[in-house]
Order: structure tokens, then C-alpha cells, then sequence
């Protein structure tokens, strides 16, 4: 174990601290920036290979730029003593076996040949028989050109081609290097209205090689060889991965070259967006407010109460300003009308995926989804809501369903409920412990304004509110294309061409779905006091029946 930390401790700090020190030594010596290039990759397989087969130096430093001394002479008697003008084709034969005397002399040793054999994993097939046959056999290039049925130059080509990979592979540390993208730095989030018939996408979010792949592949199309050398898994499997992929639609693939096929949102248009919201937020938020707190005032002068009897209206506010502001959104004009996850894919799934990067500034953030019957939630995942919220399942939220609607349900299902805290148990009675919304409750409301006999105060909030939701709309309409701006400029061309998608990108981002604007909403209404938090508040927040 110690050996091997140290052996990981050198080969991160040769590539850290030594490498373009290393790369400006050769540069001044050859005079030639290719040259260069060569040489540091000559020095650092070196390096590397001697410290992968268990080398370790007592002066780290003085070990280096004595193998970068010695291989800088056997570079230049190779330069003394070979032309650099050989046009034939047997003179660049020539000139190939004796150039590259320096990876076989580099690879004598049976663990640096195991290096090159594992490298060869990295090299796709029709160059690596050649490698093989040259390197590991010793053949000749013209009997590996007789044995492949090739033309002489097309294996001078290839062993060109495939030595520059190898020399790349080499240097790199692939069991002890990292990603410069790290997985675990992004959110991969599905929307799922039906699942391919192998559990597509589902089945390719979590593993950590798909999620680098995504990475890798994000606005940079790569060849499946680039992806086995920058992830380091094996050519051949590699390639499986990625038709997978592009069969799942998760990847677009043109000209040999794969690329990510949905969007990954960086940290910098998080950024700007967050910038953004904190001048709107304090504008906005006061708003649905004074609006939510003018309705339930009027609804409580008509006899009734707009979201049931069961919460107080502390705990109803959390459901309410969620609920206020998704539905003003949807009537806003140029709001999109329909989110992420309607898009048909193969296997007949009908998905959408996107990610986000990771950002210590993101507020906490606000899922939704319909449990069953007419049980809705907005998943909160401020303090320990999240933690402590278990969610009832299909059939425990129909009982509660018919426990609202004074139906007959299933007792053993409501002392499920009651231990999640959406039933409260008083004295033999089970009482529901979540906002309501009738149906009929709504129309008894029409019908005491119809009449035209209320206060003068509730007069004053019927006006405010038109005011208050011309204001509204106003903002969200802004909100709206400078969130959409800073997404467009975020995202590749590949998916910039599909505006359908975008718009269900920002519909996800702004409204229900995953939304960081309701996270930004909440803690705004918090921040000023309208909205109270404290440990003891119900896991039964922001849930509501609509009947």
C-alpha cells in the first residue's frame, strides 16, 4: 500500500510540477516545437514507466533531469545519425525502425511491455495488429504488409499514426489519473413520463463511466478512440458503450464522432441566472405575497377557506405561494406550456435528461409530482423536509383521497399516513393533515361575488390583485427571456437547434420539475419573514388535495 501511494504520489507530482518544465527543457534544445513535443513524450514514458515498475527515487528532482539529460543525448546521436529528408517509401521504412529505437529500448523490460499490452487496449484494431506485430513480434514492416494484404506505406502510415497514440497513452498516469470533469460536481436529472422497454434512460444515468462519457463528449464531438485515451477504458468497449448510448439517444453520433445529446448546464449561466434572480426575487416574491394574503382574506369573508380546514394558515402558506406562482406562470404569455419529458425516444420511451453543474450559491430546490388519486406534492428540500418526508405510496394516497372526501378507506393505510405525518389521529377520529382545494368550495366563491355584497375591504383586495397580477405577469414575462438567454448562450449548437427543447428546458427551470426559481422563491419568502421554518414544522408541507 505504501508503495503504491508513493508511486501515485511521484507520477502526480511529476505531471504536475515537471512536465512543462520538462516540455521548455526539450524546447530549447531542439529548437523545433514538434521535436519538442516528441521528446518531453520520450522523457515522460520514461518517467512513468520506471516509477510504474516500482522505482523510487531518493532525490525525486535530481532523478528526473538526469533521465531527461540521458534521453536528450540518445535523441540527438538519433538526429545525427539519421537524414531528415528520406522521401521513399523504403527510406521512410527505414527510418521508422530506426527512430523508434527508442520505444524499444524503452520497453525491454517484461513491466514495460506489460505497459505497451495495455496500452494497445487503448488503440483500435486495424492499428493495433500492426503495433503488435511490429513491437511485441518483431516483424518487419514488409511482412506485416504481406500478412495484412496492406501496401507497404499504408503500415509506415499507421505505425506513425499509432505510435503517437502510444506515446500519449504511455505518459498518461490512466490507473492513477482523474477526469478534469468530475461526475460527482453535476446533477443528472431525468424526467420520465414513460421508460424505454429496457429501462431506458434510467439505466445509463448513474453509472459513473456513461457520466463521464456525457462529460467528455459535452459540445466537443470525440471519436470513440479519443474517449478510450481520455477515459482509459478499453477500445473495443468503449465502442459498445457508446452505440448504446447513441441507440438511447443519449448521444448523436456523425462522422465517426459522438456527442452529447442533452443539456448540461455549467456553473457560469447558473451563475448569471442567480445574479439575475437576486434583483428579481425581492421584486417578485412580495408580490405573490400580498396577493396569496388579499385572497384568503377575501375567501374567509365569502365563510369559507381556500385551502381547506385541516392546515393552519402558516403551514398552508408554503403550498400556497408554490402553488400561486405556477399558476400565474402558466398564464403568463410567453411562458412555455410544456415542460421536459415529453419527447418520444426509442424503445418507446418518452424522456428528457439534463444536467447541472454543481454551485455552492444554488437555493434549495423544488420537485413535483402527483402520487396518486388526487394527491399532489412539491418535494421541498429545505432544512429536513426532504430527509424526513417519506412519501405515501399509490395506495395510501388514495385512502387519503377517500379520507378527504369522507369515503370509506383503509384503516391500516391511515396509520401507514399517520406515521408520515399527513394524517393526525384526535381522540377515534383520523383527520387529514394537508392543504385542500375543493371544487365546490371554488364555486360557492364565484357565487358570493356574483351577488356583489361584500366590503369595502374586500373591494380593495379584488383591485389591488389586478394590480398585483398585471405587476406579476410583468416580471415573469422578463424573467422568462433573460433566464432563456442565458440558457441559449450556455448550451452547444446541437442542441440550440432544437427550440422546442429549450422551451422545455426553461418551462423545467422556471416552473415545475426539478425547479431552482421556486427554490429561490421559498427562501426569499423566508428571508423576509412571510414564510417560518423551524424543526418542528410537518413533513406534510407543501402537499395538497384537489377534489
Amino acid at each position: 500500500m505504501n508503495n503504491d501511494k508513493t508511486t501515485h504520489d511521484r507520477m502526480r507530482e511529476y505531471a504536475e510540477n515537471y512536465m512543462e518544465q520538462i516540455f521548455y527543457f526539450a524546447l530549447k534544445k531542439t529548437g523545433n516545437y514538434h521535436e519538442a513535443e516528441e521528446l518531453t513524450s520520450d522523457i515522460s514514458m520514461n518517467i512513468l514507466s520506471a516509477l510504474h515498475s516500482g522505482t523510487i527515487p531518493r532525490n525525486f528532482s535530481a532523478w528526473i533531469w538526469q533521465i531527461a539529460r540521458n534521453r536528450y543525448c540518445f535523441w540527438a546521436q538519433q538526429k545525427h545519425r539519421h537524414s531528415e529528408n528520406q522521401a521513399s517509401s523504403e527510406a521512410l521504412m527505414e527510418n521508422i525502425s530506426n527512430d523508434d529505437k527508442d520505444i524499444a529500448d524503452i520497453l525491454v523490460h517484461e513491466e514495460e511491455l506489460a505497459l505497451l499490452r495495455r496500452e494497445l487496449a487503448f488503440v483500435s484494431s486495424d492499428y493495433r495488429n500492426i503495433v503488435a506485430m511490429y513491437y511485441l513480434e518483431n516483424r518487419k514492416v514488409s511482412d506485416i504488409a504481406e500478412r495484412l494484404q496492406l501496401p507497404g506505406g499504408t503500415v509506415v502510415s499507421k505505425l506513425h499514426r499509432a505510435r503517437n497514440i502510444l506515446r500519449e497513452g504511455m505518459r498518461m498516469t490512466r490507473k492513477f489519473g482523474k477526469r478534469s470533469y468530475d461526475p460527482e460536481k453535476f446533477r443528472f436529472s431525468v424526467i420520465c413520463n414513460r421508460k424505454g422497454n429496457a429501462g431506458e434512460p434510467w439505466c445509463y444515468m448513474n453509472s459513473k463511466l456513461h457520466q463521464n462519457i456525457y462529460l467528455e463528449g459535452y459540445d466537443d464531438p470525440k471519436t470513440a478512440e479519443t474517449f478510450a485515451l481520455e477515459l482509459g477504458v478499453a477500445l473495443p468497449y468503449m465502442e459498445d458503450e457508446l452505440e448504446r448510448l447513441t441507440r438511447a439517444s443519449l448521444l448523436t453520433k456523425k462522422d465517426n464522432r459522438y456527442e452529447t445529446a442533452f443539456p448540461i448546464i455549467s456553473k457560469d449561466a447558473l451563475a448569471q441566472i442567480h445574479s439575475y434572480y437576486g434583483v428579481l426575487m425581492p421584486k417578485l416574491v412580495p408580490l405573490l405575497e400580498e396577493n396569496i394574503d388579499r385572497f384568503t382574506d377575501q375567501y374567509r369573508e365569502s365563510g369559507d377557506s381556500y385551502y381547506g380546514e385541516y392546515q393552519s394558515y402558516e403551514q398552508a402558506k408554503w403550498t400556497l405561494l408554490l402553488m400561486t406562482y405556477t399558476d400565474l406562470y402558466t398564464l403568463c404569455g410567453n411562458s412555455p406550456k410544456t415542460p421536459l419529458g415529453n419527447t418520444p425516444r426509442p424503445a418507446h420511451g418518452i424522456w428528457d435528461v439534463y444536467a447541472t453543474e454543481q454551485a455552492d450559491f444554488l437555493p434549495c430546490q423544488v420537485g413535483f409530482t402527483h402520487m396518486a388519486d388526487s394527491l399532489y406534492q412539491y418535494l421541498i428540500g429545505y432544512g429536513n423536509l426532504m430527509r424526513k418526508t417519506l412519501l405515501p405510496t399509490a395506495e395510501e394516497a388514495i385512502a387519503l383521497c377517500n379520507l378527504v372526501r369522507g369515503e370509506a378507506y383503509d384503516k391500516k393505510l391511515a396509520k401507514k399516513l399517520i406515521s408520515y405525518g399527513y394524517v393526525k389521529r384526535i381522540g377515534h377520529a383520523d383527520i387529514p393533515a394537508v392543504a385542500v382545494f375543493r371544487k365546490n368550495s371554488n364555486e360557492n366563491f364565484l357565487a358570493f361575488c356574483k351577488k356583489g355584497i361584500f366590503s369595502k375591504t374586500f373591494r380593495e383586495h379584488a383591485r389591488r390583485r389586478k394590480i398585483l397580477h398585471e405587476n406579476i405577469l410583468t416580471l415573469l414575462s422578463e424573467m422568462n427571456q433573460c433566464v432563456y438567454d442565458i440558457l441559449y448562450r450556455d448550451l452547444p449548437k446541437n442542441i440550440r437547434n432544437n427550440e422546442k427543447f429549450i422551451q422545455a428546458l426553461l418551462y423545467s427551470y422556471c416552473n415545475q420539475g426539478g425547479s431552482f426559481t421556486l427554490g429561490y422563491i421559498l427562501e426569499t419568502a423566508l428571508a423576509d419573514g412571510w414564510l417560518r421554518y423551524d424543526e418542528n414544522i410537518p413533513p406534510s408541507v407543501g402537499a395538497y388535495v384537489k377534489i
